[in-house]
């Protein structure tokens, strides 16, 4: 058999945007190829296997990044291929030269056949090399789940800085909640801001200001007050240890919130919506609000993904101010919590915690009802009629890659840009 190359693969899958088809029919094609021959075959399979499932998906009118059900996650069309990468994986850990990309591939492979035991046990052999990967966050074990059940709001607290809280006017209805630091704030959160202006006038706000101080707080809230939104606000400054890099700061933004949300909805039991900051709003969210309908939690789930963080999106997800909501997101808080009192954060352990506390809690029946987002509730797309525009990936504002003017994407940034310097 002959080997393929990494340029092969990814030729095959840039074809995926405009022929996906074509691009599943060529990486087929290099996986008959590469045979039996590991270490070409585990990164073919590693995208044929999700493309096969979008592509299926398509086929099957159903959308291939947005489920519809929770039984939309994992595969449903490519259990064939996820097969095969279960045999080959097994094959690259038992042979005489085991590397740590081997044991990730095998732990790849078990997660998505849902034997979340044998991850455990091989996550065991190798955390102590993977540094703070959000692998070393990844865990189904009952005794660390009791553990966290068993922590009280306190002890959750802990370990974080202290929230102050700036005044609180009466919000009625849905909080969009927003969670950044303040120099964020500045450059994605008050564009994002505008655009809930301009297509909900009045809407009530809630800003959480990480490393911020009170006179900030206070500027952030009284300028997004003259947006003729209705805003509360909060800060907190960050421990010295979470500032020690961007890398180090970003991971504690993006798993502190879920904390501070935590908090917010037992301080003011109100249906919260957290959104990331660095989106716009392109419709008004009374749509998005009604997606969640009577169930206690709204939120987007992923079809055709191998990672444990990226079953669950945290990009918008909707909270009603329920017990078993209120529970769900406590543990999620918990599972933080006692990762970060090991200075242990990973980036996505936001996501890994949605996922693994509600396969946790759905083992007993205590899981939160969820209401599932489309398309047009979480675009990354950026059509006419989505409500949220969602920003990812290397292409923020801040790129400086060129990008084609008649893209998606180009769309999204003159709409940034109109609301960034109106």
């Amino acid at each position: 058999m002959a080997a393929v190359s990494l340029p092969e693969i990814k030729a095959a899958t840039d074809r995926w945007a405009a022929e996906p088809a074509a691009a599943v029919a060529d990486l087929a094609k290099l996986l008959k190829r590469a045979g039996d021959e590991v270490d070409s075959a585990l990164p073919v399979l590693e995208q044929l296997i999700p493309h096969k499932e979008w592509h299926e998906r398509i086929k099957h009118r159903q959308l291939p990044y947005h489920g519809a059900s929770l039984d939309d996650l994992f595969f449903r069309y490519a259990k064939a291929e996820l097969r095969e990468y279960l045999r080959l994986t097994e094959k690259a850990i038992t042979g005489p030269s085991v590397t740590v990309p081997s044991v990730m591939h095998r732990c790849m492979a078990l997660f998505a056949a849902k034997q979340w035991g044998a991850v455990d046990q091989l996550l065991a052999h190798i955390n102590p090399m993977l540094g703070r990967h959000v692998w070393t966050n990844v865990t189904f074990k009952s005794d660390v789940y009791e553990a966290l059940e068993r922590m009280s709001d306190m002890d959750i607290a802990a370990a974080f800085p202290p929230v102050e809280y700036g005044a609180v006017p009466e919000q009625l209805g849905p909080v969009i909640y927003l969670a950044c630091d303040y120099q964020y704030y500045l450059q994605f959160g008050r564009p994002l801001l505008r655009s809930l202006g301009a297509q909900r006038p009045g809407a009530a706000v809630h800003l959480h200001l990480m490393d911020t101080t009170s006179p900030q707080r206070e500027e952030a809230q009284e300028i997004t007050g003259q947006l003729g939104l209705v805003v509360s606000a909060s800060s907190e400054e960050m421990n010295p240890r979470d500032r020690a890099d961007i890398m180090t700061a970003r991971g504690y933004f993006h798993a502190a919130r879920f904390v501070r949300l935590l908090q917010h909805i037992q301080r003011y039991p109100r249906e919260l919506w957290l959104l990331d900051v660095d989106g716009l709003i392109n419709r008004d969210p009374a749509e998005l609000f009604n997606a969640r309908g009577t169930a206690d939690v709204a939120l987007r789930v992923r079809p055709g993904r191998f990672e444990p963080w990226n079953q669950f999106n945290a990009a918008i997800v909707g909270v009603a101010p329920t017990e078993k909501a209120v529970g769900y997101f406590r543990l999620i808080a918990a599972y933080i919590a006692h990762f970060y009192s090991k200075n242990m954060l990973g980036w996505g352990i936001d996501q890994l915690a949605m996922f693994a506390v509600f396969q946790w809690l759905k083992e007993s029946g205590q899981q939160p009802t969820v209401a599932l987002l489309d398309d047009r509730a979480v675009d990354y797309e950026y059509r006419d009629d989505s409500v949220v525009w969602c920003n990812s990936g290397r292409a923020k504002i801040a790129s400086t890659e060129a990008v084609d003017p008649a893209s998606p994407r180009a769309r999204f940034d003159r709409a940034f840009q109109r609301y960034a310097t109106s």
